[in-house]
């Protein structure tokens, strides 16, 4: 598949996500994350390193923050300029080895923990 397509499929994907307000964007990546995207849609967030020199700050996203920024940094995946720079938190960001916290009892499923952060 070409890299015109893939972002294509994206843009369709992801179209209609509701845009996370600041409280709901995540306690651990704090104002610095907020202050970074402002009030861009991920649509304007290209090229996404003029707007986040930081690629951990995936990881920190709330679900519902998660399923609206991801495409944003999959298109970014796709911009040879960007040079592969979020990749390795993206892909951790997909992968559940432990729970954030071991302390939760009854934690969900991987698969209800996997649906809370997949696309609208």
């Amino acid at each position: 598949m070409h890299p015109e397509e893939l972002s294509r499929r994206i843009e369709e994907a992801f179209a209609d996500c509701e845009r996370p307000s600041p409280d709901e964007v995540t306690a651990y990546a704090g104002s610095s994350f907020i202050d970074a995207v402002g009030p861009r849609l991920w649509q304007e967030l290209r090229p996404l390193g003029h707007y986040l020199a930081d690629s951990l700050d995936i990881v920190l996203l709330s679900p519902k923050a998660y399923r609206y920024y991801l495409p944003a940094y999959l298109h970014a995946l796709l911009d040879p300029a960007e040079d592969g720079f979020y990749l390795h938190h993206v892909l951790d960001s997909l992968w559940f080895e432990e729970w954030p916290d071991p302390t939760i009892q009854h934690a969900p499923s991987a698969r209800a923990l996997g649906r809370a952060y997949a696309p609208c």
